[in-house]
């Protein structure tokens, strides 16, 4: 029965065998087999009609296993626990009082065993725990923050932020950890008050908590109704008006020459080659690391997959640029023009470069004022004080031209009005 279907009387039905690790969940309890009616005598739509029943079962299936390998049912036992706990101390003498509480725990932890299919061994755990003979445990198990990330990605939220909000969790599950405490409101806003973050932080904090909280709920709806520990916590009063935000400077052609020539009295040869190339071109940081053989012809580089659509551009290679274009294209050994270590883990093959400039930059005293970016600044001046049109300028830079008639009808500046324009921005080195 390879393909799952018997015959009774002149109608095919499905059958599958329940696996022994799942019947004692309450979905399939004491059930060894599963059988439904496929209504139809023809075996061949039967056979079709079947996989997705099979495919339902099956997934039913692996849902149980995640439960137990995850053991998110420790949440809910926590919350037992704690309104058994409740329930005693307003009991007092009462023995009514007392043995309702008693009671109420016992069903509940009953109803937990069978919605999850729990061992005698896990049961165990549960009598434990929601009696308070054991100490509470945080329930948030790695396992299930690797699967918080992954969902979060699944549902279009970008790597960056998923790999944030699991950080977050992992944060405090460390904490839970450390002070022996369980994932509930109270502990929660005492983790929050320990912190000395910013009100924008732990705003993000109580997002990644609140997002964790939705995911668990996907895995035991039960959790619906219960107090999601993450909402309604009471936040310090961020400062009134708006946040001082940096403005980048750029820098003058003398600091630009010095951090060029610093940068390979260090020894950092390549760091040299991206300040010198997005001193000539305004390009930014990332799209100068992105920079493929394959992207240059006719002394032309092509830039694609830039910030925005405008930074989609092409560039004629300056004349300051045609030798150190040649000698990376001759020293590639990946395709790249720039040696990277692959980026980090979100793909940004400029992300030690740009660490690397970032404590150039410092140790020889600029501020947070100047970034990498400042360079884009200076090209900018240097192009606008050669008296380049304003329209070439942003073409070059990668800037969107919103004059209507501009960025719709015309195609741009030309090849060679581009390399007149480059050309003029000059530098000692």
């Amino acid at each position: 029965m390879a393909d799952h279907l018997i015959l009774k009387g002149s109608t095919w039905h499905v059958r599958l065998d329940v696996p022994a690790d799942v019947r004692t969940h309450m979905k399939f309890f004491a059930k060894k087999v599963l059988t439904k009616s496929l209504k139809t005598g023809d075996k061949r739509l039967a056979k079709t009609a079947s996989l997705t029943i099979l495919a339902g079962w099956k997934r039913e299936f692996d849902l149980i296993r995640s439960g137990k390998e995850s053991r998110h049912w420790m949440i809910e036992a926590e919350q037992i626990r704690s309104e058994y706990l409740s329930e005693l101390a307003l009991a007092a003498d009462d023995n009514d009082k007392l043995q309702l509480a008693m009671e109420n725990r016992r069903v509940n932890a009953m109803s937990l065993t069978l919605r999850y299919g729990l061992t005698e061994l896990e049961r165990e755990e549960v009598k434990q725990l929601t009696t308070g003979t054991s100490k509470p445990k945080h329930t948030i198990s790695e396992q299930l923050i690797n699967r918080f990330e992954e969902h979060q990605k699944k549902y279009k939220v970008i790597d960056k932020t998923a790999s944030v909000q699991a950080s977050n969790v992992r944060k405090y599950a460390a904490f839970l950890d450390q002070n022996e405490l369980s994932m509930n409101h109270t502990s929660f806003a005492t983790y929050l008050n320990s912190l000395n973050c910013s009100y924008k932080t732990l705003q993000n904090k109580i997002f990644a908590g609140t997002s964790y909280w939705k995911f668990l709920s996907t895995l035991s709806p039960e959790l619906r109704k219960q107090e999601n520990p993450f909402e309604n916590h009471t936040l310090p009063k961020p400062k009134k008006g708006k946040p001082v935000s940096i403005e980048y400077i750029a820098f003058t052609k003398t600091q630009i020459e010095q951090l060029y020539y610093t940068s390979l009295d260090k020894g950092d040869k390549t760091l040299a080659t991206v300040i010198k190339i997005g001193a000539y071109t305004g390009c930014r940081i990332e799209e100068i690391c992105k920079l493929k053989i394959s992207d240059i012809e006719n002394n032309t580089i092509t830039i694609t997959d830039a910030k925005s659509k405008a930074g989609n551009r092409e560039l004629p290679i300056p004349n300051s640029l045609q030798e150190t274009f040649k000698t990376l294209a001759l020293q590639s050994d990946d395709g790249y023009l720039i040696p990277s270590s692959a980026g980090n883990k979100y793909g940004v093959r400029s992300d030690s470069i740009s660490k690397r400039f970032g404590r150039l930059k410092t140790s020889m005293g600029h501020s947070k004022s100047h970034v990498f970016h400042s360079i884009r600044k200076t090209a900018a001046t240097l192009l606008e004080q050669a008296e380049v049109e304003p329209l070439t300028i942003m073409y070059l830079l990668g800037h969107d031209r919103k004059a209507l008639t501009f960025n719709t009808y015309a195609k741009g500046p030309s090849t060679a009005q581009k390399l007149r324009a480059l050309n003029c921005i000059k530098y000692n080195f």
